[in-house]
């Protein structure tokens, strides 16, 4: 079952909460490392989300990436790159919340509070 989307403020104090994940390393299922490279705001929806990666690789700028989405449902993700000892490795995501659940977290729901 997805988790009900985030309005646009809550998703951005979200993200601002949970920024400190950045640069944690993560070991996949492969036997990869991966280190959180970013949390993001993304659009709510499997098809908006694809549509956003596309162009969030092809333009390296969340903010460029989301102009195309015109819904008022977000979603957060954190972005994944493999570390690897030469380039720059593959790119992967995974929602926030489940991220959490895998780490045995939740969202406070205070973040969740319309300011």
């Amino acid at each position: 079952m997805d988790r009900e989307p985030f309005t646009l403020q809550q998703a951005i104090a979200v993200c601002d909460a949970y920024k400190d994940l950045k640069g944690t390393p993560r070991l996949t299922e492969k036997g990869d490392f991966e280190v959180i490279e970013d949390i993001l705001v993304t659009p709510y929806g499997n098809i908006h989300k694809q549509i956003f990666f596309v162009l969030y690789k092809e333009m390296n700028c969340p903010f460029k990436a989301i102009e195309f989405y015109n819904r008022l449902e977000y979603d957060i993700v954190i972005i994944f790159r493999e570390i690897v000892p030469i380039g720059d490795g593959y790119i992967s995501y995974i929602n926030l919340c489940s991220y959490l659940e895998e780490i045995g977290g939740f969202i406070n729901s205070d973040f969740l509070k319309e300011a």
